[in-house]
């Protein structure tokens, strides 16, 4: 019961969680709920990783002090060590810089960065200017509606948040803004878009 049904079952059942949930749905659509919620989980990782090793554990010795086989004993005590050692290394490597970035995320503070919105030209214009993070389209939504006179978007950023740079776009196709860049394309970008740029 506490190997295959505690351990095994339950271990099964957090990796499809990981696996098959659209988690990028929701880290564009809430992504400080999205990023809580990851620190939360690997948290409860945590707990019930060790749940799960000490229960195990204990119960072979005393499936072994009983008189059980010592092959199955000493397998689920050795499986208990190999998953503890597992379980320790992807929490170190993966599950602290996650926690680490996501939980700045939670409290409003996106690693990519800063970003600042100003209205131009009698509130005909907004201009955003820094880092595409997270809560960017809601802000520049926000201004809209409070601002409907506005018709042009200036884009001065060398980019973020994938998730969030498509929001944004979304929202400027809506409102049929016309877009505007003072700033160089960098010269990764494909010619064809540096060409488009220089082009009246």
């Amino acid at each position: 019961m506490s190997y295959w049904v505690n351990g095994f079952a339950l271990t099964v059942a957090f990796t499809a969680l990981l696996a098959f949930v659209p988690w990028t749905r929701f880290v564009s659509a809430a992504p400080k709920i999205f990023s809580a919620a990851l620190v939360a989980l690997w948290l409860l990782l945590a707990f019930v990783t060790v749940w799960q090793s000490v229960g195990t554990w204990r119960s072979a010795g005393r499936y072994l002090r009983a008189g059980g086989s010592k092959v199955w004993g000493t397998f689920a005590r050795g499986a208990v060590v190999l998953g503890c050692l597992k379980a320790a290394v992807e929490i170190g490597a993966v599950g602290v810089p996650q926690m680490a970035e996501y939980g700045r995320i939670a409290l409003g503070r996106d690693a990519h960065g800063a970003y600042s919105l100003r209205l131009l030209r009698d509130a005909t214009e907004v201009e955003v200017q820094g880092a595409i993070a997270f809560g960017l389209t809601d802000e520049v939504r926000a201004l809209l509606d409070t601002h409907p006179g506005v018709r042009v978007i200036h884009l001065n950023s060398n980019g973020g948040r994938l998730g969030e740079a498509r929001k944004l776009r979304d929202l400027i196709a809506e409102r049929e803004l016309t877009t505007f860049t003072a700033g160089r394309v960098p010269e990764r970008v494909h010619p064809r878009l540096r060409r488009r740029q220089a082009a009246p």
